[in-house]
């Protein structure tokens, strides 16, 4: 699992003996939660373990680019001031392009993180969630300047900087 995505792995199991937990935690597990458990417990844990992931990793869990504001942490997105819900393929396609911010991203790379390696090949997914990206995020969708399209490659989240009264930067 670390080699197709960095996010932690919650091992979840009936037992409750040392070994069992030991034996999960040895295998790279980051936490170890004992059935039953509340919906409280679980959100919890899986929150602290993001954060843990993100400090190992030294990133920070929001990115600010220009005008548009994510928190990966706590699945939220802003663009010019109001929050944008996302479905779930669109944010995890952002979170992506998030998580590169700056660099160019291959359609399979997106594609593997998103949809896993066996939909690799299905590009029209790609297209269309980022094209609702587009239509949420930006102002004017046909001329973007947040997701850009590198050609022939894939995509790139733009990282721009605030300039005096909300003018960007390059």
């Amino acid at each position: 699992m670390r080699e197709l995505s960095p996010i932690p792995v919650l091992a979840l199991s009936e037992r409750g003996d040392e070994d069992s937990t030991v034996a999960a935690l040895v295998s790279g597990a980051d936490d170890y939660i004992r059935k039953p458990f509340g919906v409280k417990e679980l959100l919890a844990r899986v929150k602290n373990a993001l954060r843990r992931r993100a400090r190992e990793r030294g990133d920070s869990a929001q990115l600010v680019t220009g005008d548009l504001e994510i928190d990966l942490l706590h699945r939220r997105v802003r663009s010019h001031g109001r929050d944008v819900h996302l479905s779930v393929k669109p944010y995890e396609v952002l979170r992506v392009l998030a998580e590169g911010a700056g660099k160019a991203l291959t359609h399979e790379e997106i594609l593997c993180a998103v949809w896993g390696r066996n939909r690799a090949d299905r590009i029209q997914y790609l297209r269309l969630a980022i094209r609702e990206l587009r239509s949420k995020l930006e102002v004017d969708p046909a001329h973007p300047r947040y997701i850009l399209t590198e050609t022939g490659v894939g995509y790139r989240l733009e990282v721009r900087q605030r300039g005096a009264h909300g003018a960007q930067g390059p």
